[in-house]
């Protein structure tokens, strides 16, 4: 049996371009799920955003959350402009709330 390379990534999209760090990881974990690679996501150091993330991940793998879940709450996630929270923080609550 040969042992699938992971998959080696970071915040794709999320400097110049403006990218949501947790949108982009959410979008890359369901990328390597689809294709049964393991992921090695890097966060250059950022400590919320590593917490935020393996949070995230440790919920989603217990709910047993498929590809096609998560990608429907993706696509339905509303920000709430006039939130005191960034878009990081309501999409890492909105999809806590879906998984818990």
């Amino acid at each position: 049996c040969v042992q699938e390379a992971a998959i080696a990534t970071g915040n794709w999209g999320c400097g110049a371009f403006g990218g949501d760090k947790v949108m982009k990881a959410v979008i890359q974990m369901l990328a390597a799920a689809q294709a049964e690679r393991p992921l090695l996501y890097m966060t250059f150091g950022e400590a919320e955003l590593t917490t935020s993330l393996s949070s995230l991940f440790s919920l989603l793998v217990e709910a047993r959350a498929t590809v096609g879940q998560v990608y429907e709450h993706l696509i339905n996630f509303k920000p709430n402009t006039s939130s005191q929270y960034n878009y990081s923080q309501q999409l890492a609550y909105y999809l806590e709330k879906r998984f818990e």
